[in-house]
């Protein structure tokens, strides 16, 4: 039950403009959020993205009535036979 209070809070709190000004950040269309090891402390966020989306991927994420943020980086890959990447960011610590 905390693992699924944890994603439904993270998935709330959670940007994904990284390091991109405002007018260029684009919400995916759809988020995946899984975990590597403990789920009390670390989240996996997957998402799509095109073409025409630039910058590294990014997911900046605050506790709740934290001031600010904590912007970690991830990786992308290509999704074969199509033009989109697939967005991999570790989250750990929480």
């Amino acid at each position: 039950m905390n693992a699924l209070i944890t994603a439904a809070f993270a998935a709330a709190l959670i940007t994904f403009c990284g390091g991109l000004s405002p007018a260029l950040c684009r919400e995916p269309a759809q988020l995946w959020l899984g975990w590597r090891d403990d789920p009390t402390t670390t989240m996996t966020v997957r998402w799509l993205s095109g073409p025409d989306d630039a910058g590294p991927p990014a997911v900046t994420f605050s506790a709740q009535g934290e001031a600010g943020g904590h912007e970690v980086s991830g990786t992308s890959h290509p999704m074969p036979h199509t033009d989109r990447r697939v967005n991999v960011v570790e989250l750990v610590g929480l």
